[in-house]
C-alpha cells in the first residue's frame, strides 16, 4: 500500500493488541494494517479509495475485530474498529461498500446487526458502539439493491425510530437522525421509512427549540430526500405539521443551509397532490409558505447558491400565486386561521360575515373553535379581531349565540372586559354587546 503518515503508537494500545495476537484472536499483519490506516488523513484515504489502493485485508481485519472481540469483553477495540469502518464508508460510500463485500457480494450484516439489538436504554459503554453500528448499516442500506437488504433495513429503521422516540432531549437522538439522513438516500429505504412513524417524529423535532442546528439540518435533509418518492405525498399531506414546521422554522432560519433545504423541499411538493386529492399548494398557502418565500427573495444568499435559490423561489411563487388568485374568501379565512396571527383586512368586516357566516358550519364549527382559541393570543390586534369576528358570527348566523356559549366563547370574551389593553377591552365590550342585544344594527 501507499506510504502513510503514522504517528508514534500508543504503548498501552499496542500492549492490548499484543495480548489478542498471543491468544490467536487477531494476526500481527491485521494489527499492522489497522494501526497504519488508523492514522491516514481523510483526504489521503479518499484518494486511495478512488485509486483502488485500500487493501481489502484492512476491511476484513475490522470486521474480524467486531465479530471475534465481541466475545472477549474488549469494547475499546470494537469501538475503534467500528469508528474506522464508519470513517471509511463516509469518505466514498459506494467504493467503500464494495470492499466490505465477500466473494459472493454479501455484506457483513450478521457481524454488525448484533451490535444494535440491545435497545436505546443500554449503558453508555454500549451506546457509542450502537451508534457506530447503525451508521455502518445505514451506509450499507443506502447503496445496496433492495433485494439484497434482507432484514438489515428493517432493523436499522427500527433502531433509528426507537432512539428518536425515546430520546429525553433532541440532542440524545443525534446519531439516529444522522443515520436516517444516510439511510434515506436509497429509494428502497425511503419507501420503507415512509411506512413508519419516522416522518412525524422528525417533524416534531423541527419545532423543538432544543434541537441543535446541525441536527435540524439533517432532519430537513431526511425529509427533503423523502419527497423524491411519490409515496411521500400521502404521508406529508396527512402529517400536515411537516409543511407547517418547515415553513415556520426552516424557511426563516438564520443558517443558509437549513433555509436552502427548506426551499428545496417545498419546490418538490409544490403543484403535487395526495392520492385523495389534497393539494400541497392549498396546504402551503394555509401555512403561510408564500409569505416566507417572499421574505427569502430579499435575503442575502451566498453567490454560489443564488441561481438555484432564485429558481426555486420563482417556481414556488409561480404555482402558489396562481392558486391564491383562484381562492374564495372563506378559503383565505381558513388559511389565515392556520397561522398564528389575524390581520386587519376585508376578511374581518361586516360584509364578509354577512356573506359567509353560514360557511362556518364546516367541520362542526371548527373555524369558530379556532377563533375562540385566538382570544388568548399574545398579539393584541389578533385578540381584538377575534372578538370582532365572534361578535359578527352571533349577528349573522342563526343560533350563533347558543353555539358560541356551547364552546365557552361567550365566557371567554366576557373575561376580557377587564383586560389591561384598551384595544382588547374595547373589542370585547362591543362583541359582548352584539351577543346581548338582538337589534345591534339599530344602536
Amino acid at each position: 500500500m501507499a506510504k502513510a503518515y503514522a504517528p508514534k503508537k500508543d504503548a498501552q494500545v499496542q500492549g492490548m493488541w499484543d495480548v489478542h495476537v498471543t491468544l490467536g484472536h487477531i494476526s500481527e499483519d491485521e494489527v499492522e494494517l489497522i494501526e497504519t490506516y488508523r492514522y491516514l488523513p481523510r483526504r489521503q484515504l479518499r484518494d486511495m479509495l478512488i485509486d483502488g489502493k485500500v487493501e481489502k485485508g484492512y476491511v476484513m481485519a475490522l470486521i474480524n475485530v467486531v465479530h471475534i472481540f465481541r466475545f472477549q469483553a474488549t469494547p475499546e477495540h470494537i469501538k475503534l474498529a467500528l469508528r474506522l469502518a464508519k470513517e471509511l464508508l463516509s469518505v466514498e460510500t459506494r467504493l467503500a461498500v464494495k470492499l466490505f463485500e465477500d466473494d459472493r457480494g454479501n455484506l457483513p450484516y450478521k457481524q454488525i446487526l448484533p451490535m444494535i439489538t440491545k435497545g436505546p436504554n443500554s449503558d453508555e459503554a454500549d451506546k457509542e458502539s450502537q451508534d457506530l453500528a447503525c451508521l455502518i448499516l445505514a451506509y450499507f442500506c443506502s447503496v445496496k439493491d433492495p433485494r439484497e437488504l434482507g432484514y438489515a433495513l428493517g432493523n436499522c429503521t427500527r433502531w433509528i425510530n426507537e432512539h428518536i422516540s425515546k430520546a429525553s432531549t433532541p440532542g440524545k437522538a443525534a446519531s439516529a437522525v444522522t443515520a436516517c439522513a444516510i439511510l434515506v438516500r436509497s429509494p428502497a429505504a425511503r419507501e420503507h421509512y415512509l411506512k413508519t412513524q419516522g416522518p412525524r417524529m422528525l417533524s416534531e423535532m423541527i419545532s423543538d427549540p432544543k434541537t441543535p442546528k446541525q441536527m435540524l439540518y439533517e432532519i430537513v435533509l431526511s425529509l427533503w430526500l423523502l419527497t423524491f418518492s411519490e409515496e411521500s405525498y400521502d404521508v406529508f399531506s396527512a402529517q400536515t405539521s411537516i409543511v407547517r414546521n418547515v415553513s415556520a422554522f426552516c424557511l426563516p432560519h438564520a443558517e443558509d443551509k437549513i433555509a436552502r433545504l427548506g426551499l428545496a423541499l417545498m419546490r418538490n411538493l409544490v403543484g403535487q397532490y395526495a392520492s385523495g386529492g389534497q393539494s400541497f399548494n392549498a396546504l402551503m398557502v394555509d401555512h403561510g409558505v408564500h409569505e416566507h418565500i417572499l421574505d427569502r427573495k430579499v435575503r442575502h444568499w451566498q453567490k454560489r447558491d443564488e441561481p438555484e435559490v432564485f429558481e426555486d423561489i420563482k417556481a414556488i411563487l409561480g404555482d402558489l400565486n396562481q392558486d391564491i388568485g383562484t381562492r374564495t374568501s372563506i378559503e383565505k379565512f381558513r388559511s389565515e386561521l392556520a397561522g398564528d396571527r389575524l390581520k386587519p383586512g376585508p376578511l374581518h368586516t361586516e360584509k364578509f360575515w354577512r356573506e359567509n357566516a353560514h360557511e362556518f358550519e364546516w367541520n362542526e364549527f371548527q373555524m369558530i373553535k379556532q377563533l375562540i382559541s385566538f382570544l388568548t393570543n399574545s398579539d393584541p390586534t389578533t385578540v381584538a379581531l377575534a372578538c370582532f369576528d365572534l361578535g359578527e358570527f352571533t349577528r349573522f348566523y342563526e343560533h350563533g349565540k347558543g353555539i358560541l356559549s356551547t364552546f365557552h366563547g361567550k365566557q371567554r370574551i366576557m373575561s376580557l372586559l377587564g383586560h389591561p389593553n384598551a384595544e382588547i377591552q374595547k373589542a370585547a365590550l362591543k362583541s359582548s354587546a352584539k351577543m346581548l342585544i338582538a337589534n345591534w344594527q339599530h344602536i
